[in-house]
């Protein structure tokens, strides 16, 4: 039989034992929590971009400036601070991504637009917004003149988290919504039989939605005019030369409001 003594240090030993199991269980909960993404930890905190991958937009010629807010968002809240940076991709970037793509994207100017690449995320915020600022009247002139496919590539950067890998990079394409005149016919016979004769050059307005607003195009003789009609003589074994300055006047074109 045992005797007290042996019986007390039993009792001992297997309260020792059930309180050191219940130790270990309460810390390996607590680490799982912590690990899940609660405030405070760390080691599982990143940022991305609500809007990533491609996204457009509208630019119409008569604003000066048009804001798009891009939103960083943190996975989870922290003690501290987080700083990002919100970059352009280089040249040698969007050529690589313009080769795997079949596309023809080229980088928006630096003098189009305006971005503060540099954010800091307080501990209590979760997500917080970058302003860019465009410079639609001028977009829509370097556009007019050269027809270029703009794009502004950005990617969400880090020193202190990791940013998620499908939600860092935002492709913003730039549609210039500007309307086109065209004219309806390229050729036509003039009959100068009177003294003055006045022809109607006929054209028509190509857009999505109505014309909201009265404007004005001109007239003009091409700069090439020479260049030209010897090219057209040439295609089509004609002798056409080009009219005297002072033998025609040129008028314009006005479109009113909803016309």
């Amino acid at each position: 039989m045992c005797n007290l003594s042996t019986v007390s240090i039993l009792r001992w030993n297997l309260v020792m034992l059930l309180s050191t199991l219940f130790w270990f269980s309460c810390s390996t909960s607590d680490n799982n929590e912590e690990s899940n993404g609660k405030e405070g930890d760390e080691t599982n905190v990143s940022v991305y971009l609500q809007q990533n991958g491609f996204q457009n937009l509208n630019l119409v010629p008569d604003q000066n400036f048009v804001s798009y807010n891009v939103l960083v968002c943190k996975s989870t809240l922290l003690n501290g601070e987080i700083s990002v940076r919100l970059k352009t991709w280089s040249d040698s970037e969007l050529k690589a991504y313009n080769s795997n793509n079949g596309t023809n994207f080229q980088l928006l100017p630096e003098d189009l637009y305006q971005l503060e690449e540099m954010l800091t995320l307080k501990a209590n915020e979760k997500q917080k917004s970058i302003e860019i600022q465009f410079h639609s009247s001028e977009i829509f002139s370097r556009w007019k003149r050269e027809k270029t496919n703009y794009v502004l590539p950005l990617r969400l950067e880090s020193a202190s988290v990791s940013a998620q890998e499908n939600k860092r990079n935002l492709l913003l394409t730039i549609d210039v919504q500007a309307a086109i005149v065209k004219l309806e016919s390229i050729s036509g016979e003039i009959l100068l039989n009177q003294e003055k004769v006045e022809v109607d050059i006929k054209s028509y307005y190509d857009f999505s939605g109505t014309n909201q607003s009265t404007f004005h195009c001109t007239l003009s003789v091409a700069p090439e005019a020479v260049q030209l009609v010897n090219d057209y003589n040439a295609a089509h074994g004609t002798s056409y030369e080009l009219l005297p300055d002072d033998s025609y006047t040129l008028g314009g074109l006005t479109y009113s409001a909803r016309e």
